[in-house]
């Protein structure tokens, strides 16, 4: 018998290591909130969702088990090669975030400090990038449509362009903001696609 969606966020918590308040806190609920979760009597809002995608972890394999748990090296292998040159530095981008360790450091840098130096080696906002396709993967799914890797990042990449463009602080509340403005942009996308094949379909 496959594992139930609580077996699954339980495993999402273990491979970050966290305890069980440890993990509430992070996805801003209240410790008893969690622990229904893991177990078979609730499933997570499209909020929680979002949340645990924007960490890396596939939408679809929380909700049904099929895939891998997060977007491990096979699936972003086959994806930069189905996508080409042009979109590398976007792949290792999540490659590099998702290699990062997940647990709070002990130094004094802030996460977001750190995230700053990153993006001023590379060129690249690792975590802005995972947070967009997270939010892509999430986003689409809720709606029905459920992406590939390669077309997760290739729908993704211009959004996190436009993010970029107008990140200026790079701290947690702004990029709450963003976040809260991609998932507008999305929704609209998405309701105007259906709109216009529908009216396709209707003239046709």
């Amino acid at each position: 018998m496959g594992s139930s969606v609580g077996e699954r966020l339980r495993s999402i918590r273990k491979q970050l290591a966290l305890k069980q308040a440890e993990m509430a806190a992070h996805m801003f609920m209240s410790v008893k909130g969690w622990q229904l979760l893991e177990t078979p009597k609730a499933a997570p809002s499209a909020q929680t969702l979002t949340k645990l995608t924007e960490l890396g972890f596939s939408a679809d394999w929380i909700l049904t088990g099929q895939g891998s748990m997060r977007f491990d090296d096979g699936v972003l292998l086959e994806a930069g090669q189905e996508l080409g040159t042009e979109f590398n530095p976007y792949v290792q981008a999540i490659e590099s975030f998702k290699n990062k360790d997940p647990k709070p450091s002990e130094t004094s840098q802030s996460p977001h400090e750190a995230m700053r130096e990153t993006v001023t080696v590379t060129g690249t906002d690792p975590e802005l990038m995972v947070r967009t396709t997270g939010m892509v993967e999430s986003v689409y799914r809720i709606n029905g449509i459920n992406l590939s890797m390669s077309d997760v990042i290739r729908i993704g990449v211009p959004y996190y362009d436009r993010l970029r463009a107008i990140s200026v602080t790079g701290t947690e509340d702004e990029r709450l903001a963003l976040l809260s403005l991609l998932k507008a942009w999305l929704e609209k996308d998405i309701s105007t696609t259906a709109s216009s094949s529908n009216n396709s379909k209707a003239s046709a």
